[in-house]
Parts: structure tokens; C-alpha cells; sequence
């Protein structure tokens, strides 16, 4: 008899990538089957034996006789292990591979000599600021950043390819910034591809294949990097997880790490930021700057997404005589207080 693995998640593209990756996949056993919504799956449940559940948290029905024999959490931090119900939870936006081999161990079918070392837990700053993962160890952590603030000019950007270029000597790092006023060494590069590109690849695509992430990739020393969009419009109307499937993609690529420019948040920025390991909010150095933030704060809270405002660390990027004519060129970047500040914040966890 088949084995059923039913997906039940808000996320529709999600799921449709998740099942195809899966069912191409000979020695996953289990026959992956999407839902969008719980009604539709009860139905299906009182029809099929269902032998697992991936769902969203707060999507998981209720008791009945024809649960499934095992239900498994699809979390959106990086926690990972059981909740308080004995459920299992796994990190939802993590490579595909890593994914299935995380759902193979909640089935208890995963050989143990073959476990993927298990992501840090944002309750822990030394683990997450820090690359704890020993240097014979295989790096298996994909540690995603986002740097935001609702405030112009705190420079936001700057501050985003000085962690990223500072990352990029401890493995892989790629630099993605949604600010299309923002070029590297004052070039817009106009016959590279763009980020403009790669998200309406992404946005008409859906799980029907992958673009290649190295045909938008540029290297000029430092982090890796995307070029930015090439018209602020392109940015507007974005799908709500444009920049979630940007980040397993990249993940996907075998990148350790990933610095996103987000500027002033809005809706796909936030979704994204819910999935980040760290959250950086630049700020500026007046009360009306505070106040700013702290209606941003606010009305995170009353959105629902009071997480986001717990986790953030403000800091004012600091400034020297480097940045008198503007921002300085990026070999320079990890000079003088900026660079100092850098080190600082990733090297020891300082959050000041």
C-alpha cells in the first residue's frame, strides 16, 4: 500500500516545490499530496490513510480517529526538535535536500550516521551571531540576514555590504539589495541580469523549474552580489513569498550565508524578515528617528507580527572621517569605525 505525506501550508507555491522535489526523489518513499486549506485535507483524510503531516503552526487540526500516525511542524524559525504536544518541528526554508532528510528523521527512517547537524536556535545570540560550527565540520547552517529601517538616509545599505563582505571571509556569502539607487563602485553594470529579472523569473515560474542562480551572480571581491533592481517599480506588488523563495534558492546554491538590503520594508520584505536568523534596524541619531521606530514597532505588534519587533537589534552606524566625501569605495568599508563596528557585532555577538 502507498505511503502518504500530505503538505498543509498557506503557502501554495511552497508546497507545490516541496511535493515535486520529493516525488522526484527515489528513495523518498511516501507519496507527497498539497493542501492550501484544512477543510480540504479532513476531507481527503477521511478518504486515505495518511501516514504524515507537514503543516504550517496553527494550521493543524484538531483530535479525531483518523489522524495521521505522525504530525510534523513546518516551523518558520529555526528552532528545531519537539514542541510541548510531542510533535516533531523542522525548519521550513532550508535547502530542499536538508528539508528531506529532516522529514525522513521525524519518520524515524533517516539513518543516524547521516544527520544533517541541526540549526541554531534564535534563543541562543552565541549561536546565532557567531559561526560556532567547528572548521573540520562541514558548514550546514544557512544563516540569513536582513537589514531595514524605516528611516531614509540611516544608511542601511552601507551597513548591509560591510556584514556582507566582513561574512564572505568566514564562507560563501551573497549580497542582495532592494534599493535600486544603490551600485557597487558606481557602476549599474547595465548588461548584467538583475534582480529584477531573477524575481519575475521566480513570479512566473512557480515550481516549474529553478533559474540558475549563477547567471545573476557577480564577483567584484568581498561578498558575492546581485545586482539591484534597474526601476523602483519593479519592486512594487511583489508576491507576498517573492523574497522567501528568493532565500531557499540561494540557500539551494550552497551559500552560507545571505545579506538582504530590504531599505523600508514592505510586504514581501516582511514576510522575509520572519524567516531571517538576525535582524538589523539602522537608525538615525534624532528623537523624531526613535519615535519613528518605535511606531514601526508598534504597528508590527498590532499586524500580528510582534516577533519581527522582538528580535531586532537598532544600532546607529558609525561614521568617521572614511565617509566625509559620501560613502567610501568598498575595499574601504572595513577600515576605520564602520569596520571595527562590523567585526565587533559578528565576531563576538556585541549588540551595544
Amino acid at each position: 500500500m502507498e505511503k502518504i505525506m500530505a503538505i498543509l501550508t498557506g503557502e501554495a507555491a511552497y508546497a507545490r516545490e516541496l511535493a515535486a522535489f520529493l516525488s522526484s526523489k527515489e528513495e523518498f518513499l511516501y507519496k507527497p499530496v498539497t493542501f492550501t486549506d484544512v477543510q480540504a485535507y479532513l476531507r481527503f483524510e477521511r478518504e486515505n490513510s495518511v501516514d504524515l503531516l507537514l503543516c504550517d503552526r496553527g494550521m493543524e487540526p484538531g483530535e479525531r480517529p483518523e489522524a495521521p500516525k505522525k504530525i510534523c511542524i513546518l516551523s518558520e524559525y529555526s528552532t528545531v526538535g519537539e514542541d510541548e504536544g510531542g510533535r516533531g518541528s523542522i525548519f521550513k526554508y532550508q535547502s530542499s535536500e536538508r528539508l528531506m532528510q529532516d522529514i525522513l528523521s521525524c519518520l524515524g527512517t533517516e539513518d543516524k550516521a547521516r544527520q544533517i547537524p541541526r540549526r541554531p536556535k534564535l534563543s541562543d545570540p552565541a549561536e546565532c551571531l557567531g559561526f560556532a560550527v567547528p572548521a573540520a565540520e562541514p558548514a550546514s547552517r544557512f544563516r540569513l540576514i536582513g537589514v531595514c529601517s524605516p528611516i531614509g538616509g540611516s544608511r542601511c545599505s552601507t551597513l548591509s555590504l560591510a556584514l556582507a563582505d566582513h561574512l564572505a571571509g568566514k564562507g560563501a556569502t551573497l549580497f542582495v539589495s532592494m534599493d535600486p539607487f544603490f551600485s557597487l563602485n558606481g557602476s549599474r553594470e547595465p548588461e548584467a541580469r538583475d534582480l529584477s529579472e531573477l524575481i519575475y523569473f521566480l513570479e512566473t515560474h512557480g515550481a516549474e523549474g529553478a533559474p540558475e542562480l549563477a547567471d545573476y551572480v557577480r564577483a567584484d571581491g568581498g561578498a558575492d552580489y546581485i545586482k539591484g533592481p534597474s526601476h523602483w517599480l519593479d519592486l512594487e506588488n511583489l508576491d507576498r513569498d517573492a523574497l522567501c523563495r528568493l532565500a531557499r534558492l540561494i540557500g539551494n546554491a550552497g551559500y552560507e550565508c545571505a545579506v538582504f538590503d530590504l531599505g523600508r520594508p514592505q510586504t514581501a520584505a516582511t514576510e522575509l524578515l520572519r524567516i531571517c536568523t538576525d535582524i538589523y534596524v539602522t537608525r538615525g541619531k534624532t528623537k523624531h528617528d526613535e519615535a519613528v521606530i518605535a511606531e514601526w514597532k508598534r504597528q508590527l505588534k498590532a499586524s500580528g507580527m510582534a516577533e519581527i519587533a522582538e528580535r531586532m537589534i537598532e544600532r546607529t552606524v558609525p561614521t568617521d572621517r572614511l565617509f566625509a566625501d559620501g560613502v567610501p569605495e568598498r575595499g574601504m568599508l572595513l577600515t576605520g569605525s564602520l569596520g571595527g563596528f562590523v567585526k565587533e557585532v559578528v565576531d563576538f555577538g556585541y549588540f551595544g
